[in-house]
């Protein structure tokens, strides 16, 4: 209730904090941490709060739906492309699967890692153009993963075998489970398991994972970026303390414990979220590209401007010095940032 109270209650305290928060930068954490807490919202309390209405504004304003077409939009233009291949590469692609079949059914042939070569000169006669080229290349992994795929027992067996980077193992098993959900349709694990005659393990069941997050991203994009947005908040989280930590060593001569430099940084980015609503909210009431652009831009400047007078006014250093670590602070932040976002881009692809 508390939580929530906070959220939705514009009293006095929350009033007082948005105005010195947004009008003296440095100032709030300074009379925080100077024993008045009782001014001010809790900073962390007051962080999660407009990081809640943001993620809500954000779900709100963008419609996602629209990348969902223009990517199936782009993808049926690419197949329309892809078609212009010639009706020899096609028949090959049957006739090498029906034989293989017939032979796995008889158990006379042992299809393991299998590579067919294709003749460049066998599919057209404007084969040394680039598109020819790329449908040449699309024709034979083709081939190669239905063969796999029609062998896939042996061929699991066989990469476990030759190669001992567990990373390329899950990424080469991806791209066989990912051939059976799209040309077979089996979206199911356990089924697709059954289907392929390959054990059950974590192994396999996170390449069948990126395969299976390949072919869902592919159709619909919007449901990982609207995983990712909702799910950002972690990293956020995984960001700042490491951050303060950084600050912490930086002002290590000054008299400041770890969670002063805590509270400096939910302040500072408390900031830089209520520049985000801005621009939302004034997007969603003008409907206008142009006015988000121009506040886009003013908001980066007035940010960047922001952290250095913060710095100024909360440590009390020099303008050289404050300067030379606002740099530094920049540095580590979009560091550590770029690092978090990408791990967890990563994770949220495999989990989502």
């Amino acid at each position: 209730m508390e939580f929530f109270d906070t959220i939705f209650s514009y009293d006095s305290k929350f009033r007082k904090t948005i105005g010195v928060i947004m009008r003296h930068p440095g100032k709030i954490t300074r009379e925080y941490i100077d024993g008045k807490q009782k001014t001010y919202t809790n900073p962390f309390r007051f962080f999660l709060s407009l990081l809640f209405f943001y993620i809500i504004l954000l779900n709100i304003t963008f419609d996602l739906s629209m990348i969902d077409e223009l990517v199936n939009k782009t993808i049926s233009e690419q197949e329309i492309a892809t078609q212009l291949a010639s009706d020899e590469s096609k028949e090959k692609i049957d006739s090498i699967a029906a034989i293989a079949t017939k032979e796995l059914k008889k158990e006379k042939v042992d299809l393991g890692p299998i590579s067919f070569e294709l003749n460049p000169d066998s599919l057209s006669t404007r084969a040394q153009t680039k598109l020819e080229e790329k449908q040449r290349k699309e024709t034979k992994k083709a081939i190669d993963d239905s063969l796999h795929y029609l062998s896939a027992k042996k061929y699991f067996d066989s990469i476990n075998l030759q190669t001992p980077n567990r990373f390329t193992r899950i990424n080469s098993k991806s791209d066989i489970f990912l051939y059976g959900i799209k040309k077979h349709n089996i979206l199911s694990y356990s089924h697709l398991i059954e289907e392929m005659k390959v054990d059950d393990n974590w192994e396999n069941l996170i390449s069948y994972r990126l395969g299976f997050n390949q072919y869902r991203l592919k159709k619909t994009p919007s449901l990982f970026i609207n995983f990712f947005i909702n799910k950002s908040p972690f990293v956020i989280f995984f960001v700042i303390p490491f951050l303060a930590l950084f600050i912490w060593l930086i002002y290590s001569k000054k008299k400041f414990y770890y969670m002063d430099h805590l509270v400096f940084c939910y302040h500072t980015l408390t900031m830089l979220i209520l520049t985000a609503l801005i621009i939302i909210i004034t997007y969603l009431i003008t409907n206008s590209d142009v006015i988000e652009g121009i506040l886009i831009f003013v908001g980066f400047i007035y940010n960047h401007v922001y952290l250095y007078k913060a710095m100024r006014k909360f440590y009390g250093q020099g303008r050289l010095k404050t300067f030379a670590k606002y740099l530094y602070i920049n540095l580590i932040f979009n560091i550590l940032a770029t690092i978090s976002m990408l791990t967890f881009a990563f994770a949220s692809f495999i989990l989502y």
